[in-house]
């Protein structure tokens, strides 16, 4: 019976270790998104500096879809500054911002 056990344990961390696997977040999609629109001046200040650090932080992140969500030029240029001084920390390599008032 321990044998089972020690089975069904090992069983469920490959299960764990693959569904973490799957869950890494390789492309983040945010096309068409208007919750920027509805934020006042200062959420959409936070907002965007989340956004920035976020893309940063997570080294599994390669393509950044941003296309139709309302990103301005002073934002763009927020994201921009920030992958440029933080281009050992992240593998991002594409940006897509089409239809954007930039």
């Amino acid at each position: 019976k321990k044998k089972k056990k020690n089975d069904t344990t090992s069983n469920n961390e490959s299960e764990s270790a693959m569904e973490e696997e799957e869950q890494k977040l390789e492309v983040l999609n945010m096309n068409n998104s208007a919750m920027m629109q509805k934020m006042s001046d200062t959420e959409r200040e936070n907002m965007e500096n989340l956004i920035c650090a976020s893309l940063t932080t997570n080294q599994e992140l390669k393509q950044v879809q941003m296309c139709n969500a309302n990103v301005g030029d002073q934002f763009f240029m927020k994201i921009l500054n920030k992958l440029e001084e933080s281009k050992t920390t992240h593998n991002i390599t594409e940006l897509w911002m089409e239809s954007n008032p930039i």
